[in-house]
């Protein structure tokens, strides 16, 4: 009798366990028309927009709390993006977010949270919390289901209508199979992509003696503004790091007053290189390195920059602030070329003005901006991969090139494209078509427009960055490769000259990231032997030309260096006549020669399909 009682109550509490268990994840229904993954800003604002639009949506965390880049990485300032009269230019949902947080361009950790939940709150966005995508099941082109598991062990299985994608390096998208290219990839750079950062925490500035220093530009010329400093460009010269993989570059400090009256800064200035951003274990070690360095950081500002001497280093940014890896190859792409020429398409959805500003890659080398567009439009294409129809990615790893990539990944802009996708979802149910009908639909994107509060129109009376003429195909290939450097003023010194060796390299490099089949071993060597730091003229950049096609140059006559290649086309027709003999190139000819000879071998189909072309 007492073993029967005992077998009685253990399945009187196992059924209590069970109804406990499914009661305590009831609230929480396997089916939504939206589910977005990820609470970065972008996830945000999109599951917002969907709930909004009138959705059932739920939000993936994969923390405890939204805020991803902005809170757990600690990117406290906003990279804002301004039209020609200083206005931002990205209204719609980023606007009312900017207006909640204070419109300031920095902000506490807290207060970002803080925002964001409310926003949640008030759309009704069902939410789970420290959850991961495990595996992603899909059929006939369209996701049907994701299996999640939470931190403390629970399995979900989640279907929608449409997905939405805001993790940084588009983790569901990947394990849905959509197609990706890794780092600079697209033109040939398969293992270049740009430093990640440890935003370091510090308390007990004396800001009052920090002042003395900026004003005397006691390390080149900066600058305080709002809270915000910045510039201090040779500390990064002058700062010896203990790890070969870490670099301290010019300050970038956040400040907030501490109880005491001194202050809190959070800086954006360490650069961890050579490490896998997709790779777990690589990130792991970075942020291990990066956290040591850290100490000899502070160690290295109180001796040198006038109110450290008494900070303290607080705990950093629990996660790296990483700024490339996956790229979508999407059904649209965002090419540098569309930024070059401020091009807004009839699809745009969200404005774009940010600067290329491709960080450092490398400890040995500086960082740069390609150029500075006056606007450029995010086409909604950018975000639909190729081959999965109810998805969309609207973190850093859309749909651009590499170098696009260096603008278009900024916050604001990738909150905004989180608030079009929600809208997007909204109007494709509504209207029971996919995404990439919608995205053919004029009248659908126009309401996308209208949501976004977005005037084409205004914005289009900007002509390209450079001049469109015979020679602009060529030079705008060079641009797209990365090889000419305009910098924030757009200056890419067309009318100076340019020296032998300069061309050289130009084809050199040209040639690698074009994967060009004329660039055989021996090219390189061949080209360096016989350039000189001389101005370059017409005759030797033939000479030039045909070292790079791999002719024996001694054995040439020099009348006949034109016509060789003018047989093989490898100069455009005209040139020649158009140059007088004697006369020292400029670097728009020059270019204008290095872009037509790189375009007469065909690219690869891989890279092709990376750049999103059709007709080169």
């Amino acid at each position: 009798m007492q073993t029967s009682n005992k077998i009685i109550i253990l399945l009187f509490l196992l059924i209590l366990l069970f109804n406990f268990t499914a009661f305590a994840e009831k609230d929480i229904q396997s089916d939504f028309q939206a589910v977005v993954y990820s609470g970065q800003p972008s996830g945000v604002f999109a599951a917002v927009s969907a709930a909004r639009n009138g959705l059932s949506t739920i939000l993936i965390l994969k923390r405890d709390n939204p805020g991803g880049l902005m809170t757990y990485g600690g990117l406290n300032y906003l990279d804002l993006n301004f039209d020609k009269k200083g206005n931002i230019i990205n209204r719609g949902m980023f606007e009312e977010w900017y207006k909640r947080i204070g419109e300031k361009q920095s902000f506490t950790y807290q207060k970002a949270t803080n925002v964001f939940n409310n926003m949640l709150d008030e759309a009704n966005v069902k939410i789970l919390r420290n959850t991961l995508v495990k595996k992603v099941e899909v059929n006939d082109n369209s996701i049907k289901n994701i299996k999640l598991k939470s931190k403390d062990g629970k399995n979900y299985n989640i279907s929608g209508e449409y997905y939405i994608d805001a993790e940084q390096d588009a983790e569901l998208s990947y394990l849905a199979g959509a197609d990706f290219f890794n780092y600079g990839s697209d033109i040939n750079l398969n293992n270049r992509y740009m430093a990640s950062t440890l935003v370091l925490n510090i308390d007990n500035i004396d800001l009052g003696k920090l002042k003395i220093d900026i004003q005397q530009n006691k390390f080149g010329p900066s600058f305080l503004k709002n809270g915000h400093a910045y510039g201090f460009k040779q500390i990064g010269n002058l700062y010896k790091p203990q790890n070969k993989n870490i670099k301290l570059r010019g300050l970038n400090i956040i400040f907030n007053e501490n109880d005491n009256g001194n202050y809190h800064g959070s800086i954006n200035a360490l650069l961890i290189f050579n490490h896998n951003p997709l790779l777990t274990s690589q990130k792991e070690k970075a942020y291990r390195i990066a956290r040591k360095e850290s100490k000899k950081v502070l160690q290295f500002l109180r001796e040198n920059l006038g109110g450290f001497e008494n900070a303290t280093l607080n705990k950093p940014a629990e996660e790296l602030y990483i700024r490339e890896s996956r790229h979508l190859i999407a059904e649209e792409m965002l090419k540098t070329e569309d930024l070059l020429e401020n091009k807004i398409k009839e699809n745009t959805v969200v404005f774009g003005t940010y600067p290329l500003d491709y960080q450092a890659s490398d400890p040995a080398y500086q960082g740069f901006v390609l150029f500075n567009p006056a606007v450029y439009g995010i086409p909604f294409g950018s975000l639909l991969p190729t081959n999965i129809d109810n998805l969309m990615v609207v973190s850093r790893s859309t749909g651009m090139s590499s170098l696009a990539a260096a603008s278009g990944r900024v916050l604001p802009i990738r909150m905004n494209s989180g608030a079009v996708a929600g809208k997007a979802a909204s109007l494709a149910n509504e209207n029971n078509i996919d995404l990439k009908e919608l995205n053919n639909s004029n009248n659908l994107i126009k309401k996308i427009q209208d949501y976004m509060e977005l005037d084409l129109e205004n914005y289009r009376k900007y002509d390209p960055i450079i001049e469109k003429d015979i020679y602009y195909p060529y030079i705008k290939e060079l641009v797209n490769l990365g090889l000419l450097i305009g910098g924030y003023n757009n200056d890419f010194k067309l009318k100076s000259s340019i020296t032998e060796y300069e061309f050289s390299q130009l084809l050199i490099k040209g040639m690698k990231r074009r994967n060009s089949k004329l660039l055989y071993d021996w090219v390189p060597g061949g080209l360096e032997s016989i350039s000189t730091l001389k101005k370059l003229d017409k005759i030797n950049a033939y000479r030039l030309l045909l070292a790079a096609s791999s002719h024996r140059v001694s054995e040439i006559d020099k009348e006949n260096y034109f016509n060789i290649l003018a047989v093989e086309n490898y100069v455009p027709d005209g040139f020649n006549n158009d140059i007088k003999k004697d006369q020292n190139l400029t670097r728009k000819e020059a270019y204008y020669l290095v872009g037509y000879f790189l375009k007469q071998t065909q690219l690869s189909e891989q890279l092709i399909k990376y750049r999103g072309i059709e007709n080169e």
